[in-house]
């Protein structure tokens, strides 16, 4: 009865064609390697339901609509859609006071995933 939500965390690092630390989400080359990281967690672990989604990256900042990140969701939930044969949720996760309505309402996503901390300052 325990349902999980698989994370990507940052990256996947192990398939990419180049070490590079900082992600350029608009490079045609990022965009395939998630792809093929996706494919493989579908064919390992998608037959399962525990598996209730699929979390791209933990805790990104703010997505803005037509910024180079959001395309790629878009063309990334895409993709998931049509390669997971077991149609579990997709997902990605913010971190506190990021705020992008835009990219929940899109078809890139099915639920969304905030982690809202308090910051308290002594």
């Amino acid at each position: 009865g325990v349902a999980i939500q698989l994370c990507s965390c940052s990256g996947p690092w192990f398939t990419w064609p180049k070490n590079n630390d900082a992600v350029d989400y608009s490079a045609a080359w990022t965009l395939k390697s998630w792809q093929r990281n996706f494919r493989y967690r579908v064919a390992r672990w998608g037959y399962s339901p525990a598996v209730l989604a699929w979390e791209h990256y933990n805790e990104l900042g703010h997505v803005p609509v037509g910024s180079a990140i959001y395309t790629f969701y878009q063309a990334y939930g895409s993709y998931q859609k049509t390669t997971d044969p077991y149609a579990h949720l997709r997902t990605t996760s913010q971190n506190s006071q990021a705020y992008s309505p835009g990219l929940w309402s899109s078809n890139a996503m099915d639920i969304a995933n905030y982690h809202d901390y308090l910051d308290y300052r002594c």
